[in-house]
């Protein structure tokens, strides 16, 4: 399955480096909002609250790195940028396992 295009696309503009980490941060919040809006969803197709909550350490790590990054002046933005595409990479596999969409 071709899950979550969307986040596709947002893995590949990061790698691309054509967002801002403010970008970042309102799109890392709004997958977080999508994650507790999928729930339901979420639970209902693994039978297991642990991958919800897996999602949600996911996208904590991503907010972090941001929140981090900005507040600290960093230099190193490709290593940063990796690891962020590594968390959004593991998120987008944990929904195309359970077949379901991530549309942000």
């Amino acid at each position: 399955m071709s899950n979550s295009r969307t986040l596709n696309k947002l893995i590949s503009k990061i790698k691309n480096n054509e967002l801002t980490f403010k970008e970042m941060q309102v799109l890392v919040e709004k997958i977080r909002n999508r994650l507790n809006e999928d729930f339901e969803k979420i639970f209902h197709e693994s039978k297991n609250v642990n991958i919800y909550h897996n999602l949600l350490k996911e996208i904590g790590y991503i907010d972090s790195l941001l929140q981090f990054h900005i507040e600290s002046k960093l230099e190193g933005d490709d290593k940063l940028l990796k690891e962020i595409v590594l968390h959004l990479k593991q998120i987008d596999k944990i929904y195309s396992d359970y077949n379901i969409k991530m549309i942000i």
